[in-house]
């Protein structure tokens, strides 16, 4: 087994699109208890201006700190480019290296300003699904855009 410090960032990266692509989709059914009708199939093309908005999210890891169990994402964007912002219990942390295509948004944080946590999160919708990566090992994320209550 390859010690992920070997492995340069952007191949990890990459390996985790990929298994998020493959696995995701099914998973996330699963996980969210979805309706027939809003079963996921497959991510859809999408403007990178869908991924703005505020989104709640939550981790499928049971190792993860009760701190960072769930949250709330952020997407803005001014002056053409994206920030990302990630809202938990004990404070906002804000991305950085953000990328944002027609079906992913990426981009990595830092815990406590030393843990570099990466993130790739795939679009469907109002829907997210992804991982994220971190020197502590790997773990899904999904969740839903917040939908304003009219």
């Amino acid at each position: 087994m390859l010690n992920p410090m070997l492995i340069s960032h952007t191949v990890i990266k990459i390996i985790i699109f990929l298994q998020v692509i493959l696995l995701a989709p099914s998973v996330m059914n699963d996980s969210l208890n979805l309706k027939n009708e809003d079963k996921i199939v497959a991510a859809g093309k999408h403007s990178p201006d869908s991924a703005l908005g505020v989104w709640r999210f939550s981790f499928g890891n049971e190792n993860i700190s009760e701190v960072y169990k769930d949250g709330v994402l952020f997407v803005t964007k001014q002056n053409g480019n994206y920030d990302v912002a990630m809202k938990f219990k004990n404070g906002v942390l804000t991305g950085q290296d953000v990328e944002i295509n027609e079906n992913a948004i990426k981009f990595n944080v830092n815990i406590d300003g030393l843990e570099r946590v990466s993130f790739v999160l795939l679009l469907d919708g109002n829907r997210i699904f992804g991982e994220s990566y971190s020197a502590k090992g790997a773990s899904k994320i999904y969740g839903k855009r917040q939908v304003p209550v009219r």
